[in-house]
């Protein structure tokens, strides 16, 4: 079936047919060395180089393992959040204990100014329940009197005392409790970090075993993809190694039957189509000017091949009475 390039090129020589210049004809056998060619490749099977291309097209798997460093902050910043979370409430709750502790210290302590208030309040009362009563008593100059105003000096700066005195016991259980609020909210703490670390640690082996297994998975698959390219480009080698030595064991043998029995088929429709052009062109001189021009003609030898000898010798014979 003749494709729309074959049209193309026999309508060409149809134009060619009957020119005159060697140019011209050299032109037409191209062409047709051309077709020649084209048909004898769409017939030939598909080479080695087309089932194997030199670009393989097998692919590596592209695969960067995490570092230790990066796997371990990875790890952190999963439970961190959480962790950090967990210790706020622990200090905020230390916190709401100690700020009640310190109200009642507060409280304690307003009381103790208080309860000192009074007693200044009730001994200044006793000194002037004293002065009254030896003034009543017309003893006023005697020496009673100092007496009873130290004693009830005495009595107050006792009273005021035990105020201090039981201030600073409620304040140093205060202080206590304080001390063991702030104790157990760093054993608390120190548990916290504790179980992240161990739940860290715990993450840490995991996504290092996930990123092993990856690599050795990604190793073992392009080590498994380089043995299939080495073996492509042997395969490849001893393939075209053999395709070349066919050809070659085919064109010699080709080149004996040729040799002995001339073209068939095909080239030698392609080939008389050549000769006949040939014939036709030269037939326009004088044979000897023809024979001159044919040996001069170099695309002749090259695109006659066995017919060469066929276009000389009607030029010859006419040339020579041979």
């Amino acid at each position: 079936m003749a494709t729309n390039n074959t049209k193309d090129a026999e309508s060409k020589r149809e134009k060619l047919k009957k020119a005159s210049t060697e140019e011209e004809l050299n032109e037409l056998l191209v062409e047709l060395d051309r077709e020649w060619k084209a048909s004898e490749k769409e017939d030939a099977p598909l080479s080695v180089k087309e089932m194997f291309p030199e670009e393989h097209g097998y692919t590596y798997r592209q695969y960067t393992p995490e570092s230790d460093e990066s796997i371990k902050k990875r790890a952190e910043n999963e439970y961190a959040p959480a962790a950090e979370s967990a210790k706020a409430e622990l200090r905020a709750e230390e916190k709401g204990k100690e700020s009640e502790i310190e109200s009642e210290r507060k409280k304690a302590e307003e009381e103790n100014e208080t309860q000192k208030e009074l007693i200044a309040w009730e001994h200044k009362n006793d000194v002037d329940d004293i002065e009254d009563g030896v003034v009543r008593q017309g003893i006023g100059r005697s020496s009673i009197k100092p007496g009873l105003e130290a004693k009830a000096r005495s009595a107050a700066a006792h009273a005021a005392q035990d105020a201090d005195e039981e201030l600073a016991l409620k304040e140093g259980e205060m202080d206590a409790a304080i001390a063991a609020l702030r104790s157990d909210l760093d054993a608390a703490l120190a548990s916290a970090d504790a179980d992240a670390a161990l739940k860290v640690a715990k993450r840490v082996d995991e996504l290092t075993k996930q990123r092993d297994k990856e690599a050795k998975s990604v190793t073992e698959y392009n080590n498994e993809v380089k043995q299939m390219i080495d073996n492509y480009y042997k395969t490849r080698e001893r393939l075209i190694r053999q395709e070349i030595a066919s050809k070659n064991d085919r064109e010699r043998e080709r080149y004996e039957l040729e040799r002995d029995y001339g073209y068939t088929g095909e080239k030698q429709e392609n080939y008389t189509k050549r000769l006949d052009l040939a014939i036709e062109f030269y037939s326009q001189f004088a044979p000897d000017e023809a024979l001159e021009m044919i040996e001069n003609n170099g695309y002749l030898r090259s695109y006659l091949g066995m017919y060469y000898n066929r276009l000389l010798a009607p030029f010859v014979n006419a040339a020579y009475g041979g």
